[in-house]
């Protein structure tokens, strides 16, 4: 046995004992970072330096053994400095060591630990609403991820890397919304959200539709099985939008069919400001060119059905002008403005009147930037071909 003092305190240790066992003993709170018994002694981050009052020096306690005779010290204010400069140093050196490897390799930057943590605790939709958030299509990667995530998983070197791929197809799956329903958002975004589920805003696209259950022309976020992959192909990768349209346009095309349900839920994080859902549409109809190109028409009539709707506008204004017909030339719009209020007016009870007199706001936003997107398509089609390109304007994502 070795007998040795902590802060004044007599305890006694076995032989080849640490400073930081004797320290435990003797009821002395050590902070540490590196060091875990399963694993033994790495002696890598100082942080659990005390000092020895014999000679004067500072050793690491988890690794330093204790002797007999020995008077150490563990909390005077000499030892917390020496901690915190240890601490400064290692914040000013280290490059990322301090994020978790699984994190640091995926390259969406998912918070593994978040929803690892969340998932440990059994709060399944916390941890799917992680996942939903960093992850586009987190139940399909689930499936066919090379989950280079595990390959970083510190867990390995113990024994196995923790099966992360596996669990967040698992939370998509199982517990993700199929109604568009953002967490707390500013009444921009809550009207953004009511917007992209109503049928003025999104035609009947029904896969936005928070209670419909049945087939659909194509699911967002779906869940796919591999073999359709090798059967129909991947998301092409020229495309910087619509991936998802244009696979499920081949998945159609190859006889295939898409199911939703509101039994299935996600969290979709929609774009909370006029700025970034005018850009977000403008894109998504900018991007259907290259697919309409791709298979030689619509991937779905309703596509073209913005840019029609605003020329017949124009037409029936100019004639309207041209005849001196003010009721020719204000009749659609003003049915259009009508058609608007009357939707806002209806959010009212559900959403409050804040956020239902956006409603229109943002419907009128979606329409404008969508038939903006087609006719600058067409345009670029013929007069700037390279705009498709992954380095050109308009592959610049709207987060």
């Amino acid at each position: 046995m070795q007998q040795l003092t902590i802060d004044g305190k007599a305890v006694d240790v076995r032989s080849g004992a640490t400073l930081l066992e004797a320290a435990q003993l003797a009821g002395a709170a050590i902070p540490t970072l590196c060091y875990m018994k399963e694993i033994g002694v790495l002696s890598t981050c100082m942080v659990c330096l005390v000092k020895d009052l014999d000679t004067g020096r500072l050793l690491p306690a988890c690794s330093a053994p204790a002797r007999n005779g020995m008077a150490i010290d563990t909390s005077s204010e000499e030892v917390r400095m020496a901690r915190r400069d240890v601490l400064r140093m290692l914040m000013a050196e280290h490059v990322g060591d301090c994020e978790a490897p699984c994190t640091r390799y995926c390259p969406a930057s998912l918070d593994t630990p978040r929803m690892m943590r969340h998932a440990a605790a059994r709060e399944l939709d916390a941890a799917a609403r992680v996942a939903a958030r960093d992850l586009v299509f987190p139940a399909t990667l689930g499936r066919i991820c090379a989950a280079p995530c595990e390959t970083g998983c510190r867990r390995g070197l113990y024994d196995r890397p923790l099966p992360i791929r596996a669990l967040h197809g698992q939370l998509a799956e199982e517990h993700a919304g199929m109604a568009i329903a953002p967490e707390p958002l500013p009444p921009t975004g809550k009207a953004v959200a009511i917007a992209m589920s109503h049928p003025a805003g999104v035609g009947m696209a029904t896969h936005r539709f928070p209670d419909y259950e049945g087939y659909v022309e194509g699911a967002q976020f779906p869940a796919v099985r591999r073999w359709v992959f090798e059967r129909v192909g991947t998301f092409d990768e020229q495309l910087v939008r619509n991936q998802d349209d244009e696979l499920n346009y081949r998945i159609t095309l190859a006889g295939g069919k898409s199911y939703v349900s509101p039994r299935v839920r996600y969290v979709y994080y929609v774009r909370d400001s006029p700025r970034k859902l005018f850009r977000q549409y403008l894109q998504y109809s900018f991007w259907r060119i290259p697919v309409i190109r791709k298979h030689k028409r619509p991937t779905t009539p309703r596509q073209m059905a913005p840019p029609l709707f605003f020329l017949a506008m124009l037409v029936l204004l100019i004639v309207g002008l041209a005849l001196r017909q003010p009721l020719v030339a204000l009749a659609l719009p003003a049915a259009y403005l009508g058609v608007l209020l009357l939707i806002g007016v209806s959010q009212i009870p559900k959403a409050g009147l804040k956020v239902a007199l956006l409603v229109p706001v943002a419907i009128a936003i979606m329409h404008v930037a969508y038939a903006m997107g087609i006719v600058l398509g067409l345009f670029s089609a013929v007069f700037r071909p390279h705009t498709w390109d992954h380095s050109g304007s308009m592959a610049t994502l709207s987060r």
